[in-house]
């Protein structure tokens, strides 16, 4: 009993540290371009046109590192016995993600090239340090 409690740990701390690193990513920047238009807009032109200045791309960087360290001090603390491999499942199923997006993806082509890469390189290293932190108290 204890191995499927084990699993559905390991499962579900990737799984939180998913969706937080959405939620905090995607909420802050969504929040952060309505901030500056002084509006909620679905115009995809001027919502890029805000969110691909350069100011703005490095609060990007800052605010995913953010939302990155969260999500793996959050699936480290979720999982049990296999919290490495939890946090580095989390690191490359992200990854993975990411890279999809920047490559396949309806959206691939609304980021420079130069921000996808930062972005990119950012997400294993910092969802490490912070499941690193998460297993560690």
């Amino acid at each position: 009993m204890k191995t499927a409690m084990d699993i559905l740990r390991f499962a579900l701390g990737v799984f939180a540290g998913l969706m937080v690193i959405s939620l905090i990513a995607e909420g802050m920047e969504f929040s952060l371009v309505t901030l500056v238009h002084r509006e909620i807009t679905m115009d995809e032109q001027v919502y890029f046109g805000i969110r691909n200045q350069p100011w703005f791309l490095l609060l990007k960087f800052i605010n995913n590192g953010i939302a990155l360290y969260v999500g793996g001090w959050l699936a480290a603390r979720i999982a049990s016995r296999w919290k490495r491999a939890c946090v580095l499942s989390l690191a490359l199923v992200q990854t993975a993600a990411f890279i999809w997006g920047m490559t396949l993806s309806e959206y691939a082509g609304t980021t420079p090239v130069w921000a996808w890469i930062l972005l990119a390189i950012e997400i294993p290293p910092v969802i490490l340090l912070g499941g690193w932190k998460g297993s560690r108290i």
